[in-house]
Parts: C-alpha cells; structure tokens; sequence
C-alpha cells in the first residue's frame, strides 16, 4: 500500500494514469481497481494484470468448470449481486461453489470475504480477496510454488499453471516497461548505493534494494529495542519503508532524513549510512543516544501491553461458549461483539481482538481483522493494521499473535522453546476436541512447524 507525501504522491499520480492508460489501450477494462488493488495487497501490477487475465480474460463472468449452467452455480454468465447470493445459498444448501469474477474466487469462504468487503459481484472486492490471497500464498511458499497454489490448492500447486501465469507476466511487464519509460522498470545490476529509493508501481527492485534489506536485518540485531525481520526480496515495498524507518531513527539519522523516509523516500545518505553505520557523523552518534530511552519506553510499552494481554487471556481459560456448538452465549458474544460482528462466528480470532485491543491496548484500528487469519497474515507482512511486522517464530514472545496453519488464532503466551510454541487461544479444545472450533479457551504449546505467521503489535 502506497503511502503518499511530499515527495512520492506526484510520481504516484502520472506513473497510475499511465498505467491505467495502458491497460486501455491493451484492450483491457477494470484498470483503475486492479492497479489499486494489486497496491493494496502488495503485489506487482504486472503479475496482477497476468492472474485476471490468466483467470477471467478481464471478464467479470463466473466459471464454467461444472458445464453449462443458467443457474446457479452458473457459467460464463456475468457476476451480478443477486447471481451472487444464489451461489451462496445454493452451496448452503450442499451444492459445489463457482469461481467468481475477475479473480475467479472459488472457496466460499474467500467469496464471502468477498461480500464483506463491498460484494463479492464487484472487481474491487474480487481482486481485493484475489490478490491478498496470492500475496499470503508466494509469502508462504516462493514465488512459483504460491502461483501454483492459487490454482491446484497448497497440496497440489500446479506449477503449469504458475508458468503460463509467470509469461503473462512477461509480457505485461514489458508494457509497463514501456508505459512508464523505464521508470522502475526491473532489476538494476548495480548492488552499491546509486539512487534515492521511492515507492513506485511496480515496486522497485534491484540488488541495491537487496542489499539495504541485508543491511537493515544486521542492524536490527545489533541495535537495543529495533526489531525487522525482511525478507531480501530485491523490491522497495512498504514494509522495507517502514523497517528503513526504524532502524534510521535509532541509528540517529537526522529528523530531516527520518521525515523524507517517513513521506516514502530513502535518499542515498541514509542507505550509505545503514549499510556503513561507522561512517555516522559525532551528531548522528549524539542523537542515537539521545532517542535510545524513547526506544527503550517503545520496547517496555509493547512488552507491558503483550503482558496484560496474557495475563487477561490465562484468566479466562476453561470458559465455554453457551450452549455448545453454538459459538455463543456470555462471554464469548461480548468478545465476539467488540470485534464487529454482529452474531455467531468462528471466535479463535475475536478472543485474541478483546485481549490485545481492550485490555491491553493495543492500537488496531481494524479489529475486525483480527477475527480472521489470513487478515492477520496480510496485515502483519505489510505492517499495517498496528502491527509493527512479523517476527521468527523463535523469536516470539507474550502478546505476539501467531496463525496456524488450520485455520486458526492463538495469543502468543510464552517464548517458543524446544519446537513448540505456547499458546492461549479461544474457541479450541483442552484435550482431544477440535482445534479451531472447540468452544472453549485454553493454553496450548504446538509444533512450530504448524505456524503460518507471528504478527507483533505496537501496544
């Protein structure tokens, strides 16, 4: 997601009209949302514009994988609301779902993301849901074996599918190579520091970006109270802004550079010096230690807030939802309630939304994305929604959340030792129940093996 300021919003503003221009001009509608969307979810314009047409030609029709339909579930026939809501309850009512618009959302659960997020029948929310579920699938895997999952499912990625999607690709990044005139175009050979960093679609990349991110991961374990943990990558994205951010202010670079950083742009001084802090001035150095007790306060607010939230969340263990199989019933409705729903649902998430927001005050201005996890998958990679980034799951400590792999929330309780990592969760079992849908709250410690993300937040 494109933060603009002082200095990137202008760039940002003639490079998406030439962009959408270029969409036209290929022949191509929905220009506008896919170029926002694919920012949103932090992926690259060009392998946003390859999945559409790759999954839907650019049409907003539903499948036609079962054969002709001109009922629900449909086929080939134009995404309308009310063609929506019969797919919904046709799969209700135990019928086989269809892949919906531009994204062909398929699972009904991502469909029903969909709905929520303005309606599954419009291209936003398609590609909302669409792309955000690429992003979390390459996070998880790698680039191809990810693409290959959005197809055949994480157990069986068809990787033809990822090949075709990959040269699509190709070809949409030479149009915008084309389009914006080699600006940001692709890799740069060149791994030393030659030029200011701005976020742009597409993301920037070369190995001079891959080399800020070495550098930023060395400082973070060097520095007190900085944490970052990136993925080198090669692309200036928004989460490697926000850990340049970081590390700059603690490193003592000066207030006019950390607000240039803050506004989307890392000029050259504060790479060099990132990568070089040795070559910091006696002022640098001066104010380094001058911002270390701010660190420092930073550091023990987020370590008191994750403490209360544990400390709230062990009180709570073996309360039941009331009556059983309902996921209901006092207290789990009032947690439930305060995250934004307005009845019954999977609860793991909406537990761990009242422990870390109400009392331990967490700063999430969305809790209703906390009551899902693959929300807090996005959310915490890109470093929005209060949380300040994922952490290693060795690194995980009390008020981390941490999503499983099944479909699932837990409150991190205490460090991971020996493999497994401890837990408080709701809407589980204490001993041989469901995991994700046990109705009641309890303290776990599970193999790291089954975690798909910790998210850390700034109390």
């Amino acid at each position: 997601m494109v933060t603009p300021g002082r200095t990137g919003g202008t760039i940002m503003g003639n490079n998406d009209a030439k962009l959408i221009e270029m969409i036209r001009g290929a022949g191509f509608s929905f220009g506008p949302a896919i170029l926002a969307e694919s920012k949103r979810a932090g992926i690259q314009l060009a392998l946003a514009l390859a999945l559409v047409e790759q999954e839907s030609g650019f049409r907003n029709i539903f499948g036609c994988d079962r054969g002709p339909r001109k009922t629900a579930p449909w086929c080939h026939q134009d995404v309308t609301h009310d063609r929506v809501q019969a797919l919904i309850r046709f799969v209700d009512g135990g019928g086989i779902s269809n892949g919906v618009g531009l994204t062909q959302l398929t699972s009904i659960d991502f469909i029903r993301q969909a709905e929520a997020e303005g309606g599954a029948h419009t291209v936003e929310a398609q590609c909302r849901v669409g792309f955000r579920h690429l992003h979390d699938l390459i996070e998880r895997h790698n680039e191809r074996v990810g693409i290959g999952a959005y197809n055949g499912g994480e157990g069986n990625p068809s990787l033809g599918y990822a090949d075709s999607v990959l040269g699509l690709r190709g070809k949409w990044q030479g149009r915008i190579n084309q389009a914006l005139g080699g600006n940001g175009a692709g890799p740069s050979g060149d791994g030393a520091v030659h030029r200011d960093l701005i976020l742009t679609t597409p993301f920037t990349e070369g190995l001079d970006v891959r080399a800020l991110q070495q550098a930023i991961n060395a400082r973070a374990r060097e520095l007190p109270f900085v944490v970052a943990s990136l993925t080198r990558d090669g692309q200036f994205g928004p989460y490697t802004l926000r850990a340049v951010g970081r590390v700059a202010f603690a490193l003592g670079l000066s207030d006019g550079i950390c607000s240039t950083i803050e506004d989307g742009k890392v000029p050259q001084l504060a790479q060099e010096l990132i990568r070089h802090p040795a070559k910091r001035s006696a002022a640098d150095h001066q104010r380094a230690r001058e911002r270390e007790p701010e660190l420092k306060r930073r550091a023990q607010a987020r370590r008191a807030g994750g403490s209360a939230a544990v400390r709230w969340a062990r009180s709570k263990i073996g309360r039941h939802e009331n009556p059983a199989g309902s996921n209901w019933g006092h207290p789990v409705q009032d947690w439930i309630l305060f995250t934004g729903y307005d009845g019954p649902v999977f609860w793991c998430g909406c537990f761990v939304a009242f422990a870390v927001v109400k009392r331990a005050g967490a700063n999430v201005p969305e809790p209703i994305r906390l009551g899902f996890d693959q929300y807090i998958n996005h959310d915490a990679r890109n470093g929005r929604n209060g949380f300040e980034g994922t952490v290693p799951v060795n690194d995980a400590r009390p008020g981390d959340i941490a999503t499983f792999d099944f479909a699932h929330i837990g409150l991190v309780a205490g460090p991971t030792k020996n493999g497994m990592i401890h837990t408080i969760d709701g809407n589980t079992s204490a001993s041989d129940g469901s995991n994700n849908n046990g109705g009641e709250v309890a303290e776990h410690r599970r193999p790291v093996s089954q975690v798909t993300c910790v998210g850390r937040l700034r109390y």
